[in-house]
């Protein structure tokens, strides 16, 4: 299920739990309502394996995320899964509601430069060779510029297969291997922070909903680091959860993690002090929230023009070098 439909069901679950309705029961009324149609296989699949004895944090794999599941497994253990069924609802809301917004910023943005990319094939495929044709007609030695554009629309004319696949290769790698574009990114200056910012955001989210969940600091970092999928903040986290087990406190632990925000570890430590980490963690997360709405705008309103000037620059180019053999020429016969 994708984040908003998890957050639903662990809505529906929670309020049909503490209105004193049992398990089983609660998933069947789930499992009837249209907006679960989709699930409703996987929700029988559920109430079977409860049936035959299997707790709850076993029962919904498959159905619920991994980061889902142990949640629920915290909550088991302290005898409060309603409250976790209720973290897991406004935390997969919370994430619905961040990808939306990264969508919605990045929709612009990303016409411009899909209109901009046929503009380009537009030129190379059928104006460039139609303009190559009249400056071969008209003869003499073309400018080492002109050929250069002249041979690239060569190669698109004759290549476009090979081009395309070229393109479905770069689209598959993005899709099947982000852990390694993620770390390319990572080193482009504003997209890197971007990013780590993103991983600082998910980080504390996940920990504050897992801890406020009851289930147990070593543990919550565990499944922490299983539902990450970059592999620094992986490794990250494997070292924190290190230092925790061999005695350092979680806002000492902090203090060299290259994936939590500086302030985490003040704030943290206030709250390991009254007892209340998750609570800190969810804190921070809603201020990195409120600044990641402030990035968002900011790397709008930046790749709208970096991607005009990119490609004006282009077109002037492919202008010039068509151009530049005919001002060669009426220079010659003047």
């Amino acid at each position: 299920m994708h984040n908003r439909q998890t957050s639903r069901f662990c809505n529906q679950l929670a309020s049909l739990l503490v209105a004193g309705i049992p398990l089983v029961a609660a998933l069947r009324v789930i499992g009837q309502t249209d907006c679960f149609e989709k699930e409703r296989s996987l929700i029988d699949k559920t109430i079977l394996k409860l049936e035959e004895g299997e707790p709850l944090c076993e029962a919904v794999n498959g159905l619920l995320p991994a980061l889902a599941c142990g949640a629920i497994k915290g909550g088991d253990r302290s005898g409060r899964i309603d409250a976790a069924l209720t973290y897991l609802g406004d935390y997969y809301n919370q994430r619905a509601d961040l990808s939306e917004k990264l969508a919605g910023a990045l929709v612009y943005p990303a016409f411009i430069a899909v209109i901009c990319l046929f503009l380009l094939i537009f030129l190379f495929v059928f104006i460039v060779p139609s303009m190559g044709e009249l400056l071969s007609d008209l003869g003499g030695k073309l400018p080492p510029l002109t050929i250069t554009v002249m041979t690239i629309s060569q190669l698109l004319v004759d290549y476009w297969l090979a081009f395309f696949g070229f393109i479905l290769v770069i689209s598959g790698v993005m899709v099947f291997k982000r852990g390694i574009l993620f770390e390319q990114l990572t080193r482009i200056p504003l997209i890197g922070d971007y990013y780590r910012h993103e991983l600082a955001l998910f980080n504390c989210l996940t920990l504050g909903m897992l801890l406020e969940g009851g289930v147990p600091l070593a543990e919550a970092i565990l499944i922490n680091a299983d539902a990450a999928f970059d592999k620094a903040q992986k490794a990250d986290l494997a070292l924190l959860l290190k230092k925790v087990e061999n005695g350092k406190k979680l806002s000492d632990a902090l203090a060299g993690s290259l994936f939590f925000p500086r302030e985490a570890v003040s704030l943290v430590a206030i709250g390991e002090n009254s007892g209340q980490s998750g609570k800190a963690f969810l804190d921070i997360a809603a201020i990195k929230a409120k600044e990641r709405g402030a990035r968002l705008e900011q790397l709008s309103k930046l790749l709208e023009p970096a991607i005009t000037v990119v490609v004006g620059g282009v077109v002037a180019f492919i202008v010039l070098a068509l151009f530049l053999p005919l001002l060669q020429l009426v220079a010659a016969l003047s």
